[in-house]
């Protein structure tokens, strides 16, 4: 059986966000469709997904909060589990 790196992350718990990098190559109507996309592709599976360029900054804030308040989720869970909880 062959199993892809997003199959075992999603299998061993691991939150994966999506970053649908160079967002910034689309055109402003096609960015709505593009994310609509992404969204029904990996957001039905509860994964949040989030639209970043580099060259405009867009999404780096949503970046940024999203790698935060990951770690900060595995940083609680980790002392629960030290703690015996």
């Amino acid at each position: 059986m062959i199993i892809t790196r997003h199959q075992y992350l999603e299998e061993t718990g691991v939150t994966v966000v999506v970053v649908a990098t160079k967002i910034d190559k689309l055109r402003p109507s096609e960015v709505e469709s593009a994310m609509d996309r992404m969204q029904t592709a990996y957001g039905a599976r509860g994964h949040q997904v989030i639209p970043f360029s580099a060259l405009t900054g867009h999404g780096k804030k949503d970046l940024w909060r999203a790698i935060r308040d990951n770690l900060l989720t595995a940083e609680e869970e980790e002392e629960e589990a030290e703690d015996g909880y």
